[in-house]
């Protein structure tokens, strides 16, 4: 009895494709976090700097927690730096609510780095940082 058939035709070929995939997004996943723990590692000097530079900026918390959509649609506590005031100080401040600091992260997207840590964590791939999507939980 001959084998069964897994070239393009075979009905079997579907079935050696489908493992593969999964293994090629286990090793997409392993590489998210390898090369997201070398990129934490190589910055830290500078996410150390700038926890400072907020602690001293204003009063509150060095990180914000935020719940966001990721590119495939599941919802991920996305780590950032605080870069506005609390709503007591913001008519003081002006309309923005932003730090002087957090102005400075909010162009450089330095407020992004902490998102690192979701990918170390593997909640999000190394591709979605900074482009988790606000706009579908309603902010």
């Amino acid at each position: 009895m001959a084998p069964p058939r897994t070239d393009r035709a075979g009905s079997d070929a579907a079935a050696l494709i489908g493992p593969r995939r999964n293994e090629l997004r286990t090793w997409a996943g392993i590489g998210d976090r390898a090369l997201g723990g070398a990129i934490i590692i190589s910055t830290l000097p500078l996410l150390l700097l700038v926890a400072i530079a907020i602690k001293l900026d204003s009063v509150g918390p060095v990180l914000v927690r935020q719940e966001r959509l990721s590119p495939d649609g599941r919802r991920v506590c996305a780590l950032s730096f605080r870069t506005t005031i609390g709503r007591q100080q913001r008519a003081v401040v002006g309309a923005t609510g932003r730090t002087r600091i957090g102005e400075l992260l909010w162009y450089t997207r330095i407020e992004e780095l902490p998102q690192l840590f979701n990918v170390l964590r593997g909640e999000i791939s190394l591709r979605a940082v900074g482009a988790l999507r606000r706009d579908c939980l309603g902010e």
